[in-house]
């Protein structure tokens, strides 16, 4: 990847690529396109400047069973779980200060409608003063033969677009938006 010239862009084009290059692993079931009866979820706390946090989540079974699951007990900016196969069914997260009591209300929520052998991400974006959660549905279907599927997340710099082109030319972001997930591009694998 060419690196920016300008030390802003050169943090923002970081930020930008933490989400692009956390993918792996990625669940053997999940690349095979082998249903079976779980989603496949991680959590990001993508938020410049919000604080450490404690993401959980209710869900709520197909078959009305409920039960209660901790994603991540203490994210901060940057973290990003690997993928965990869980029941696919609907799930209400919600997302607390660090060290708050789970009968302290939540500062942020999202629902997420989880289908078996589909994955996701749950991700805190925006910036402090804004932040929200998004359920952003991820594609780990294999890429064709000498290539890897990457897609940019810009975290780090609101207000900056950011562009990204890797050494063989071809551009996997072009004015991307804080906080707006691009499309997938497949490009060639290397370093």
């Amino acid at each position: 990847m060419r690196a920016p010239a300008h030390p802003r862009a050169r943090r923002a084009a970081t930020g930008a690529l933490l989400l692009a290059l956390a993918l792996g692993p990625v669940p053997a079931a999940a690349a095979a396109g082998n249903g079976g009866d779980d989603a496949y979820i991680r959590v990001a706390h993508l938020v410049p400047g919000f604080g450490g946090v404690t993401m959980t989540a209710t869900l709520t079974g197909f078959d009305g069973s409920t039960r209660e699951l901790t994603l991540a007990p203490e994210a901060t900016y940057g973290a990003i779980t690997g993928y965990e196969a869980l029941p696919a069914g609907s799930y209400a997260v919600a997302v607390r200060p660090l060290g708050a009591a789970a009968s302290t209300a939540p500062v942020l929520t999202q629902t997420l409608q989880a289908q078996a052998g589909d994955a996701y991400t749950i991700a805190g974006l925006g910036d402090s003063t804004a932040p929200r959660l998004s359920a952003i549905q991820d594609d780990l279907s294999a890429p064709s033969s000498g290539t890897a599927r990457v897609r940019v997340l810009p975290a780090a710099e609101p207000g900056q677009t950011t562009d990204v082109t890797v050494d063989s030319g071809t551009r996997v972001a072009s004015g991307a938006e804080f906080s707006v997930p691009t499309g997938y591009v497949d490009v060639p694998a290397g370093p």
